[in-house]
Protein backbone atom coordinates (compact mmCIF):
# COMPACT_ATOMS: atom_id res chain seq x y z
CA UNK A 1 0.00 0.00 0.00
CA UNK A 2 2.74 2.58 0.56
CA UNK A 3 4.57 2.04 -2.05
CA UNK A 4 1.65 2.52 -4.28
CA UNK A 5 1.11 5.71 -1.81
CA UNK A 6 4.34 7.29 -2.45
CA UNK A 7 3.86 6.61 -6.51
CA UNK A 8 1.07 8.71 -6.52
CA UNK A 9 2.46 11.85 -4.50
CA UNK A 10 5.32 12.09 -6.78
CA UNK A 11 2.57 11.91 -9.88
CA UNK A 12 -0.57 13.61 -8.10
CA UNK A 13 0.83 15.60 -5.43
CA UNK A 14 -1.82 14.45 -2.81
CA UNK A 15 -3.18 10.92 -1.73
CA UNK A 16 -5.72 10.12 0.35
CA UNK A 17 -5.65 6.72 2.67
CA UNK A 18 -8.73 4.90 4.25
CA UNK A 19 -7.53 4.11 7.66
CA UNK A 20 -8.64 5.40 11.13
CA UNK A 21 -5.85 5.14 13.68
CA UNK A 22 -6.67 5.99 17.11
CA UNK A 23 -3.41 6.66 18.84
CA UNK A 24 -0.83 9.43 18.14
CA UNK A 25 1.76 6.46 17.98
CA UNK A 26 -0.35 4.21 15.68
CA UNK A 27 -0.72 7.61 13.33
CA UNK A 28 3.47 8.40 13.19
CA UNK A 29 4.11 4.32 12.35
CA UNK A 30 2.13 5.33 9.25
CA UNK A 31 3.64 8.58 8.91
CA UNK A 32 7.07 6.93 9.17
CA UNK A 33 6.32 4.47 6.56
CA UNK A 34 5.89 7.01 3.95
CA UNK A 35 9.12 9.00 4.77
CA UNK A 36 11.22 10.91 7.35
CA UNK A 37 9.00 12.39 9.53
CA UNK A 38 10.10 15.98 11.24
CA UNK A 39 9.39 18.13 14.16
CA UNK A 40 7.24 20.73 14.20
CA UNK A 41 7.62 24.70 15.41
CA UNK A 42 7.22 23.42 19.50
CA UNK A 43 9.37 20.41 18.63
CA UNK A 44 5.88 17.82 18.34
CA UNK A 45 5.96 15.08 15.88
CA UNK A 46 2.10 14.61 15.79
CA UNK A 47 0.93 18.56 15.88
CA UNK A 48 -2.94 18.83 17.52
CA UNK A 49 -4.82 22.09 15.40
CA UNK A 50 -8.14 22.37 17.03
CA UNK A 51 -10.62 25.22 16.51
CA UNK A 52 -10.84 28.04 18.50
CA UNK A 53 -11.57 31.08 19.48
CA UNK A 54 -9.82 34.14 17.94
CA UNK A 55 -7.21 34.95 20.53
CA UNK A 56 -6.52 31.39 22.14
CA UNK A 57 -3.66 29.38 20.86
CA UNK A 58 -0.15 30.87 20.63
CA UNK A 59 0.32 34.34 19.41
CA UNK A 60 0.44 34.46 15.55
CA UNK A 61 -1.24 31.26 14.51
CA UNK A 62 -3.96 31.30 12.46
CA UNK A 63 -6.30 30.52 15.54
CA UNK A 64 -5.19 33.38 17.44
CA UNK A 65 -5.65 35.47 14.63
CA UNK A 66 -8.58 34.64 12.63
CA UNK A 67 -10.57 31.86 15.56
CA UNK A 68 -13.09 30.17 13.80
CA UNK A 69 -12.72 32.10 10.79
CA UNK A 70 -11.47 31.13 7.60
CA UNK A 71 -8.06 30.39 7.64
CA UNK A 72 -6.16 32.16 4.29
CA UNK A 73 -4.71 30.29 2.00
CA UNK A 74 -1.38 29.53 3.03
CA UNK A 75 2.05 26.86 2.69
CA UNK A 76 2.25 25.34 5.62
CA UNK A 77 6.10 26.04 7.22
CA UNK A 78 6.16 29.10 4.71
CA UNK A 79 8.61 30.86 7.03
CA UNK A 80 11.17 28.11 7.04
CA UNK A 81 14.28 28.22 5.11
CA UNK A 82 12.67 25.27 2.69
CA UNK A 83 9.35 24.29 3.93
CA UNK A 84 8.62 21.01 4.87
CA UNK A 85 8.00 18.81 1.56
CA UNK A 86 4.96 16.87 3.06
CA UNK A 87 1.51 17.63 5.30
CA UNK A 88 -0.22 14.11 6.58
CA UNK A 89 -3.36 15.64 8.15
CA UNK A 90 -5.85 13.77 10.09
CA UNK A 91 -9.15 14.04 11.42
CA UNK A 92 -10.41 11.12 14.36
CA UNK A 93 -14.05 12.54 13.79
CA UNK A 94 -16.29 13.18 11.19
CA UNK A 95 -16.10 17.33 10.37
CA UNK A 96 -17.95 19.46 8.24
CA UNK A 97 -15.26 21.40 8.43
CA UNK A 98 -12.77 20.99 5.41
CA UNK A 99 -9.70 21.83 4.43
CA UNK A 100 -8.99 23.59 0.88
CA UNK A 101 -6.51 22.54 -1.57
CA UNK A 102 -5.50 23.51 -4.96
CA UNK A 103 -2.59 22.67 -6.89
CA UNK A 104 0.10 24.54 -7.70
CA UNK A 105 0.29 23.66 -11.23
CA UNK A 106 -3.14 24.74 -12.37
CA UNK A 107 -2.74 27.96 -10.40
CA UNK A 108 0.24 28.38 -13.00
CA UNK A 109 -1.76 27.10 -15.97
CA UNK A 110 -4.26 29.87 -15.42
CA UNK A 111 -2.36 33.28 -14.45
CA UNK A 112 -0.15 34.78 -17.20
CA UNK A 113 3.00 35.40 -17.04
CA UNK A 114 3.29 33.28 -13.56
CA UNK A 115 6.47 32.31 -14.07
CA UNK A 116 8.17 35.57 -14.20
CA UNK A 117 5.55 37.61 -11.50
CA UNK A 118 7.10 33.97 -9.05
CA UNK A 119 10.95 34.90 -10.15
CA UNK A 120 10.97 38.07 -9.67
CA UNK A 121 8.41 38.58 -6.55
CA UNK A 122 9.90 39.95 -3.75
CA UNK A 123 7.99 39.12 -0.13
CA UNK A 124 8.20 40.25 3.65
CA UNK A 125 7.93 37.61 6.07
CA UNK A 126 5.93 39.59 8.90
CA UNK A 127 6.58 37.77 11.44
CA UNK A 128 7.99 39.08 14.77
CA UNK A 129 11.84 38.05 15.28
CA UNK A 130 12.67 36.41 11.90
CA UNK A 131 11.04 39.28 9.40
CA UNK A 132 13.19 39.03 6.48
CA UNK A 133 13.30 38.87 2.42
CA UNK A 134 12.27 35.78 0.87
CA UNK A 135 11.38 34.91 -3.07
CA UNK A 136 7.83 32.42 -3.13
CA UNK A 137 9.82 29.80 -5.28
CA UNK A 138 12.75 28.05 -3.86
CA UNK A 139 14.29 24.04 -4.73
CA UNK A 140 17.68 22.29 -5.02
CA UNK A 141 18.98 20.97 -8.16
CA UNK A 142 16.45 18.60 -8.86
CA UNK A 143 13.31 20.17 -7.92
CA UNK A 144 11.35 23.31 -7.63
CA UNK A 145 8.58 24.32 -4.82
CA UNK A 146 6.61 27.45 -4.43
CA UNK A 147 6.02 28.57 -1.24
CA UNK A 148 2.76 31.57 -0.59
CA UNK A 149 1.15 32.92 2.64
CA UNK A 150 -1.53 35.35 2.72
CA UNK A 151 -1.23 35.99 6.29
CA UNK A 152 1.99 36.53 6.96
CA UNK A 153 3.70 37.39 3.89
CA UNK A 154 3.87 41.40 2.55
CA UNK A 155 4.51 41.85 -1.14
CA UNK A 156 7.26 44.17 -1.69
CA UNK A 157 7.82 44.91 -5.23
CA UNK A 158 4.75 44.93 -7.91
CA UNK A 159 5.41 41.64 -9.24
CA UNK A 160 4.78 40.14 -5.25
CA UNK A 161 1.22 42.43 -5.66
CA UNK A 162 0.49 41.72 -9.08
CA UNK A 163 0.77 37.53 -7.97
CA UNK A 164 -0.61 38.19 -4.76
CA UNK A 165 -3.61 39.61 -6.84
CA UNK A 166 -3.85 37.20 -9.51
CA UNK A 167 -3.52 34.00 -7.38
CA UNK A 168 -5.97 35.38 -4.79
CA UNK A 169 -8.50 36.16 -7.53
CA UNK A 170 -7.98 32.43 -9.08
CA UNK A 171 -8.72 30.72 -5.46
CA UNK A 172 -11.77 32.36 -4.64
CA UNK A 173 -13.26 29.92 -7.01
CA UNK A 174 -11.48 27.13 -7.94
CA UNK A 175 -10.15 24.89 -5.20
CA UNK A 176 -10.56 21.18 -4.16
CA UNK A 177 -12.64 20.43 -0.64
CA UNK A 178 -10.65 17.67 1.56
CA UNK A 179 -13.65 16.63 3.45
CA UNK A 180 -12.92 14.77 6.83
CA UNK A 181 -14.77 11.49 7.31
CA UNK A 182 -12.98 10.13 10.67
CA UNK A 183 -11.61 7.32 8.61
CA UNK A 184 -9.41 9.40 6.05
CA UNK A 185 -6.23 10.52 6.05
CA UNK A 186 -4.42 12.95 3.78
CA UNK A 187 -1.06 13.42 2.58
CA UNK A 188 -0.27 16.77 0.09
CA UNK A 189 3.07 17.62 -0.86
CA UNK A 190 3.41 21.12 0.24
CA UNK A 191 5.67 22.33 -2.03
CA UNK A 192 3.03 21.79 -5.18
CA UNK A 193 -0.05 22.32 -3.21
CA UNK A 194 -1.38 25.73 -1.32
CA UNK A 195 -4.15 25.24 1.30
CA UNK A 196 -6.59 26.81 3.81
CA UNK A 197 -9.58 26.19 5.83
CA UNK A 198 -13.58 26.42 5.97
CA UNK A 199 -14.84 28.50 9.03
CA UNK A 200 -15.01 26.15 11.20
CA UNK A 201 -18.80 28.27 13.10
CA UNK A 202 -20.36 24.89 12.08
CA UNK A 203 -17.59 22.62 14.27
CA UNK A 204 -16.38 24.67 17.25
CA UNK A 205 -15.00 20.89 18.21
CA UNK A 206 -12.69 20.31 15.39
CA UNK A 207 -9.40 18.92 15.28
CA UNK A 208 -6.56 17.86 13.11
CA UNK A 209 -3.39 16.15 13.40
CA UNK A 210 -0.56 17.08 11.68
CA UNK A 211 2.95 15.19 10.62
CA UNK A 212 5.64 17.06 8.67
CA UNK A 213 7.44 13.99 6.49
CA UNK A 214 10.69 16.04 4.64
CA UNK A 215 11.22 13.21 2.27
CA UNK A 216 9.76 9.83 0.89
CA UNK A 217 11.76 6.79 1.99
Amino acid sequence: MYEEIKSILKVRGIAEIKASPRTDQALLEIAAALGKVVPGARNEMVQNLPARKKGEGPIGSFSYSVGFGEFPWHTDTAYWDIPARYLLLYSQYASPCATLYQDFRLIREAIPDFDYLMDRSVFLLNVPGKKRYLSPCFGNSNEKGYRLDFHIYRPVNDEARQLQFFVKGFLATNYCRQIWTGENIAIMDNWMFIHAREDAHSDQTRMLKRIYINELV
